[in-house]
């Protein structure tokens, strides 16, 4: 990621994020930077998730089984 190797060498550094989705296979990129801030380059907006889901005590099999 951006962000640790951007603190590390004390540059700012970013990478963009290219792919589609699987359900309708429209594009999706997304650049990030090395403060941690993201910029949706596509339309529309894709949704993003991020689960919050308490990993070191999972009882599941899987992330996915969690929900």
């Amino acid at each position: 990621m951006p962000f640790v190797q951007g603190q590390l060498l004390q540059r700012h550094l970013s990478f963009e994020l290219r792919s589609s989705c699987w359900a309708t296979g429209d594009a999706v990129d997304i650049d990030f930077d090395s403060d941690m801030n993201y910029t949706v380059l596509t339309d529309p907006e894709p949704r993003l998730f991020v689960p919050l889901v308490d990993i070191p005590n999972l009882d599941e099999p899987s992330i996915v089984d969690a929900f």
